[in-house]
């Protein structure tokens, strides 16, 4: 891949998989690795509700892309519950380095999944590693406390926090605090940013654990305070993984992470094709739904056992 990437190519491949269902994904991939050839360093980045990760991104793209690497870039955006749309904003909510020719983001919906994610994110990521990316970064939607699934599909972690934050930070305690590998206060040049950033360095030499050491930093997107010592530290976590073999023990999770997605999609697919209205108990509705199952992995397991002409659709 040149300088210029192929956007149309790569947009048909992502769109593909976007669509795909749980059995046209396991035909395209089920008989790959279960491990990622590990081509590019998987960074994300999340926080709460208005923290200001685009335009953290949008910088932070452009201090990256200034060193010659490549970036892939999964926008998670909220889908409505009630309409199931979403509005789709990459290339305007990071606008600082849209246009870059290094550069490529994608937004999509995050369906049904409820963890700040998309429920096809494995497969979206796998698309983009197919591609000589240096890097592929995830933003997941505003996520609280509980929601921090992205730690189980990237290798770097960067959380954001607000300026006056003290009680967010004592209630993530227990939750994605305990996850990240960067903590970044945004807007720094707004009162209570360092007072932030001291209660969560505190916080940290308590509960961190390991041999690293998260930082706390300070930065200022729009005027591009603390980017350098952001992109310094991405570098550092990074090192870190190389030297510890850190790589190698998020494999496994990242992996069962996959499939957890997949059985979890085409559980859905089966329940959305169950007719309730025939079903007299919530144990027969179970009992159906995970027989169904079951038998889909039968035949997979005994292909010469079923009759083609008789397997039921799977989805």
């Amino acid at each position: 891949m040149t300088d210029a990437l192929d956007r149309h190519g790569l947009g048909r491949r992502l769109s593909a998989a976007t669509d795909a269902s749980v059995a046209e994904v396991l035909e395209a991939r089920g008989s790959g690795p279960l491990h990622r050839p590990h081509r590019g360093h998987r960074l994300g980045i999340t926080g709460p509700p208005g923290v200001g990760k685009s335009t953290l991104i949008g910088a932070l793209a452009n201090e990256r892309l200034a060193d010659g690497r490549r970036i892939g870039i999964v926008a998670v955006d909220p889908t409505s519950p009630r309409s199931g749309g979403s509005i789709l904003g990459d290339r305007i909510r990071i606008d600082a380095a849209a246009d870059h020719e290094r550069l490529y983001v994608r937004s999509v919906p995050s369906r049904l999944a409820g963890d700040g994610l998309t429920d096809n994110l494995p497969d979206l990521v796998a698309a983009l590693e197919r591609e000589p990316f240096d890097e592929i970064w995830v933003e997941t939607v505003g996520v609280g406390q509980a929601a921090y699934g992205v730690r189980r599909c990237v290798d770097t972690l960067i959380v954001l926090v607000q300026p006056g934050s003290g009680d967010t930070v004592q209630a993530m305690k227990a939750g994605i605090l305990e996850v990240g590998d960067v903590y970044v206060v945004t807007r720094a040049d707004r009162p209570g940013a360092e007072q932030t950033a001291a209660e969560l360095d505190a916080t940290l030499a308590l509960t961190a654990t390991g041999d690293w050491r998260p930082p706390v930093l300070l930065t200022a997107a729009p005027t591009g305070a603390g980017i350098a010592e952001l992109s310094t530290a991405i570098e550092a976590h990074r090192h870190h993984l190389d030297e510890s073999g850190g790589i190698e023990r998020l494999g496994p999770d990242q992996a069962r992470y996959d499939v957890e997605r997949l059985l979890q999609r085409r559980v859905r697919e089966l329940i959305a094709h169950s007719d309730p209205t025939g079903v007299q108990t919530l144990d027969s509705m179970y009992r159906g739904v995970v027989e169904r199952l079951s038998a889909e992995l039968s035949a997979t397991q005994n292909p010469t056992n079923q009759n083609p002409d008789d397997k039921e659709s799977p989805s």
